[in-house]
């Protein structure tokens, strides 16, 4: 299987090591790195203009059409066994209550959401749209917000790499994955007015990017 990769980042001197790596390791040289932070809808806009010419709500709505151009295209969400169990669609920057964690937690009850919504909407185009929980994994966020050691990142990689390449997955959608089988995501996941709300709002944030 060929696979091209574009390999987003913050910081260009973290972004290059990262690419060279991965091409000396698998022996693809299909590999570029994108220098992109996705909290600047800006550059998100520009990120996805320049991958259609040569993904949370907007990047996916931006590349949608090229996506399903594709006979087959996937698209992989990573969220987590963490997402919270409830959301306040009237605060979803939590300026009531903010902390660090809980953001984490409310991100990945989003994505799992989207991925939802974004399954069925897409359902006849044979586009797949899945979600995932990839472990408890040894990254600086784990041990910043929660503590204790994690598995290596090699072992978070394998229900990712699972969804976006394996033929056992060819079809399945709108699903969310747990050592690469189907689980259950929280029970408010699967409310479709609550999707339809959120996708609604993320949208009106996005409106400007969108439209432009």
């Amino acid at each position: 299987m060929s696979i091209r990769i574009s390999w987003r980042g913050r910081v260009r001197l973290r972004i290059d090591t990262t690419v060279e790596e991965i091409r000396d390791r698998s022996g693809n040289g299909d590999i570029e790195g994108v220098l992109c932070d996705f909290s600047s809808l800006a550059q998100v806009k520009h990120l996805s203009v320049d991958l259609h010419s040569r993904l949370e709500v907007l990047l996916t709505n931006l590349l949608v059409d090229l996506l399903t151009l594709e006979r087959q295209s996937r698209i992989v969400n990573v969220s987590s066994m963490v997402h919270a169990g409830e959301i306040d669609l009237g605060d979803l920057q939590l300026k009531e209550s903010y902390s660090g964690s809980k953001a984490y937690c409310l991100s990945k009850l989003c994505d799992i959401l989207f991925t939802y919504k974004l399954a069925d909407d897409l359902k006849k185009t044979g586009t797949t749209v899945n979600c995932l929980h990839a472990g408890v994994i040894g990254t600086k966020l784990l041990h910043t917000n929660w503590g204790g050691s994690g598995a290596p990142v090699s072992e978070g990689a394998k229900t990712p790499v699972y969804l976006a390449t394996s033929s056992e997955v060819q079809g399945e959608t709108g699903k969310y994955f747990v050592n690469r089988k189907a689980a259950k995501s929280a029970p408010v996941t699967y409310d479709r007015g609550v999707q339809e709300k959120l996708w609604s709002i993320s949208l009106g944030y996005g409106k400007d990017y969108l439209c432009s």
